[in-house]
């Protein structure tokens, strides 16, 4: 019989759906100091801890144009680097400088952008209660 998961390249399931190998591939977005808090909300979607939360000396500050730039080597933008602004409303948003892009090895048409993580970094009781 014909598989249809991904047009042959996926293994069909027997509870039905699709298994597929995947690829994430991981590229930056500005290679220069963006001009407006505007253009940071405009392009990156990825949100970024606070750089205060990792350890001291990782990340180097620096502002510019109503926004502040975490580097983890001064002045270089990389996929690492954290964009922080304020939203219009008081609000504190940061987006780490990257676009992220899931795709179905073997047939690219099927991708999607910047795959979500719903895990927390933080120890919580419910992150304990879960687990066990």
């Amino acid at each position: 019989s014909a598989n249809n998961c991904g047009n042959g390249v996926c293994e069909a399931i027997v509870s039905g759906g699709c298994l597929c190998k995947t690829a994430v591939s991981e590229s930056r977005v500005f290679s220069r100091m963006p001009k407006s808090p505007r253009e940071v909300l405009s392009y990156l979607k990825v949100g970024a801890y606070d750089p205060s939360a990792f350890d001291a000396g990782k990340y180097v500050k620096y502002e510019e144009n109503g926004i502040k730039a975490y580097f983890t080597s001064p002045g270089s933008f990389n996929t690492e680097t954290i964009f922080e602004v304020n939203e219009k409303f008081g609000g504190i948003r940061r987006f780490k400088n990257s676009m992220e892009f899931v795709r179905v090895q073997g047939a690219p048409e099927y991708s999607f952008r910047n795959a979500p993580s719903f895990m927390s970094i933080l120890n919580t009781e419910a992150d304990v209660r879960d687990a066990e």
